[in-house]
C-alpha cells in the first residue's frame, strides 16, 4: 500500500475536485487494497466485495466536486464503505438467495464486525442472546467484544490460558450462529455489519 503524506493528500483532494484522473488513480493506488480488505472483513462474498469496491471509488469520483472540507481521504473512503455495506445488508435482508450466500461465507469469528447496529430493538435482542451464555463466557465475550480487550488481556484478567479464552469465544460464536440461523435468522445479516452493542 502506498502511503500518502498529509501534504500530498491535500494536493490530491484539490486536483481531484478539478477532475484530474491522475489524482484519482493515485488515490486508488494508495487506498484501493485497504478498502478491499475492509470490505472483505465486512461482506465476505468475493463477488459482492468486488462490486461494492467499484461502487466506493465510483462514488468518490462522482462526488469529487463536493469534497471541499474533507480532512482525510482515508476516513472519507471508510465512510463511503460503511454506507455501501449497510445498503448491501439492507438488500440482503430482503433477498433469500443472498442470505444463503452470506451464511455460506460467514466465518462467525466476529473479527469482521465493524459497522454500527442502529436498530435498538435488534440490539436488545442480541443482548438477550449474550445473556443466555454461561456466566463466565458472558464475561469473556463482553470483555473482548464490548470493552475491546485482547485475548491475552482477558486471559491475564481471568487467570486462565489463552486456549481457554479462545474456547469461550469459539463456543459463543457457535451459539450465536445456531440462534441466528434459527429463530433469529433475520438478525444474522445485521450482526455481520454491527459493532456489537456499541
Amino acid at each position: 500500500m502506498v502511503t500518502l503524506s498529509i501534504e500530498e493528500e491535500k494536493m490530491l483532494l484539490v486536483t481531484l475536485q478539478l477532475g484530474d484522473v491522475k489524482a484519482f488513480d493515485r488515490i486508488y493506488e494508495a487506498y484501493g487494497r485497504l478498502m478491499a480488505r475492509k470490505l472483505h472483513q465486512l461482506v465476505r462474498i468475493p463477488e459482492q466485495v468486488e462490486e461494492i469496491h467499484q461502487d466506493v471509488f465510483t462514488a468518490l469520483w462522482v462526488q469529487r466536486e463536493s469534497l471541499e472540507g474533507v480532512q482525510s481521504l482515508k476516513a472519507y473512503l471508510f465512510t463511503i464503505v460503511r454506507h455501501k455495506v449497510i445498503d448491501f445488508y439492507r438488500k440482503a435482508s430482503r433477498d433469500k438467495a443472498l442470505q444463503e450466500e452470506l451464511v455460506h461465507w460467514a466465518s462467525f469469528s466476529y473479527e469482521h464486525i465493524e459497522a454500527v447496529l442502529e436498530d435498538k430493538e435488534n440490539a436488545a435482542l442480541l443482548e438477550s442472546l449474550v445473556a443466555q451464555l454461561p456466566p463466565q463466557r458472558q464475561k469473556v465475550f463482553r470483555m473482548i467484544k464490548i470493552e475491546g480487550k485482547s485475548y491475552a488481556e482477558a486471559a491475564a484478567y481471568f487467570e486462565v490460558s489463552m486456549s481457554t479464552i479462545k474456547d469461550h469465544m469459539a463456543r459463543s460464536s457457535e451459539f450465536f450462529k445456531q440462534q441466528l440461523q434459527g429463530k433469529y435468522s433475520h438478525l444474522l445479516y445485521l450482526l455481520l455489519i454491527s459493532l456489537y452493542l456499541k
